[in-house]
C-alpha cells in the first residue's frame, strides 16, 4: 500500500498589508526525496506520518511540503503555483492508496479566503473516491466546513505550545492504517460555537483550556470515538471562519459524531466568561513585572511575531523609559524591536 504525504503550511495575518509570496515559501521547500530527508526524525506532524506509516508496514510517498513563517496573506500568484502544482504532484506519484497531509488550518490568500479548505477540496476532487483523505491541522486553525466536507478526518494539535505535532502525524498514519485495511471508516462532524478566545487564554495546560481537553480525552475512551479536537481558533485574521471549533471522528457513527460535538461546544459557551483574557496595557503590565523576583518577560500580544506581526511594537520601551526618567534609575531591561 502506498499514501502520499504532502505538507502546505501558512498562519496568515490579515492585518499585515505586505502579502506572503513564492518566495517566502521557498526558503522552506522541500519535494521528493529531499521531505523524507528534512522531515522523517523532526517532531513536525510529517515525521509523525512517516513513523505511523512504517510502523503499518506501508509505504509513505512524499510529494512537496511548503511553509512559510507567519505573515500577511498569500500572495495570488503564489496560491495560483499551489494549485497548479498539486495535480502534478498526485498524477506523478501514481496510484495512491490514501493522503496524508499537514495543514495549518489558518491560511488565507488573496482570491481564496479559505485557502486550507480550497486546498483539501483540490485534493478531494482529484483523489480516486474511494482512497482516504486525511489531514493535521494546528490548534489554531480557524476551521472551516469546506474543510470538514472535504476530508475524512482532521487531527488537530493538543497542546500549546506545540509539543505534540509528531504525535498528531502518528495518530493520523495509524487512522490511515485502518481506514485503508477497512477496519474502520471515518464519519466525521463539526461545532462552531460562537466563541473567540484571546491567545492570552490559549494555555492548554492551564484552566479552563486543559478541562476542555480533559472532556476530549475522556471521550476518547468511548470505543467508536476514533479521534476528536479542540481548535481554538487564530484571532488575527479577519476571516467569516474565525473562531474556536470542535471536531469529532467516530467509526460509521455520523450522529454520535455530532452529538459529542454539541457536548464539547457546550463546555465552550457555557463556560465563554472563563476564556476571557486579563488585558494588562504597558503601564499594568510593567508595574507587575517590578513586583517579582528574577527575570520577567513581557510580551505585546497585538504585536504577536509568532502570529506573523513585525515585532517593531514600542509601547512597552516607552513605558520602562519613563519610568526610568521618573524614578531616575535604570529598570535593568531589554527590549528587542
Amino acid at each position: 500500500m502506498r499514501v502520499g504525504i504532502v505538507g502546505i503550511l501558512h498562519e496568515s495575518n490579515t492585518f499585515i498589508r505586505s502579502p506572503t509570496t513564492l518566495e517566502h515559501f521557498f526558503a522552506d521547500f522541500h519535494e521528493g526525496s529531499a521531505v523524507r530527508y528534512h522531515f522523517c526524525n523532526s517532531p513536525h506532524e510529517i515525521g509523525g506520518f512517516f513513523a505511523g506509516l512504517k510502523d503499518e508496514d506501508i509505504e509513505g510517498v512524499p510529494l512537496f511540503v511548503a511553509r512559510a513563517t507567519p505573515h500577511g496573506v498569500i500572495s495570488a500568484e503564489a496560491a495560483l503555483a499551489f494549485q497548479e502544482r498539486l495535480p502534478r504532484e498526485l498524477s506523478i506519484a501514481g496510484h495512491l492508496d490514501g493522503l496524508l497531509v499537514a495543514l495549518h488550518g489558518a491560511a488565507v490568500s488573496q482570491w481564496e479566503r479559505d485557502f486550507d479548505g480550497f486546498l483539501l477540496k483540490e485534493m478531494r476532487r482529484r483523489l480516486r473516491d474511494a482512497a482516504p483523505l486525511i489531514a493535521t491541522l494546528d490548534l489554531h486553525a480557524n476551521l472551516s466546513q469546506q474543510m470538514v466536507d472535504a476530508a475524512d478526518a482532521l487531527i488537530g494539535y493538543r497542546t500549546n505550545p506545540h509539543i505534540d505535532q509528531r504525535e498528531r502525524g502518528i495518530d493520523a498514519a495509524r487512522l490511515m492504517a485502518r481506514t485503508i485495511r477497512g477496519e474502520v471508516k471515518p464519519t466525521m462532524a463539526a461545532a462552531f460555537p460562537g466563541v473567540a478566545i484571546n491567545i492570552e487564554k490559549q494555555l492548554t495546560a492551564e484552566s479552563p483550556c486543559n478541562q476542555l481537553l480533559g472532556l476530549a480525552d475522556e471521550m476518547l475512551h468511548e470505543p467508536m470515538v476514533l479521534s476528536n479536537s479542540v481548535l481554538l481558533g487564530f484571532p488575527y485574521a479577519d476571516v467569516a471562519e474565525m473562531g474556536s471549533s470542535v471536531v469529532v471522528v467516530t467509526d460509521r457513527q455520523p450522529e454520535i459524531a455530532q452529538q459529542l460535538t454539541q457536548h464539547l461546544a457546550g463546555f465552550l459557551e457555557a463556560n465563554r466568561h472563563r476564556f476571557v483574557g486579563e488585558y494588562l496595557n504597558a503601564k499594568q503590565a510593567v508595574q507587575q513585572a517590578l513586583e517579582l523576583d528574577g527575570p520577567v518577560l513581557l510580551l505585546d500580544m497585538g504585536d504577536n511575531v509568532g502570529g506573523g506581526s513585525p515585532g517593531d511594537g514600542t509601547g512597552i520601551a516607552w513605558e520602562l523609559i519613563r519610568r526610568a526618567k521618573k524614578s531616575k534609575q535604570t529598570t535593568g531591561a531589554f527590549v528587542c524591536l
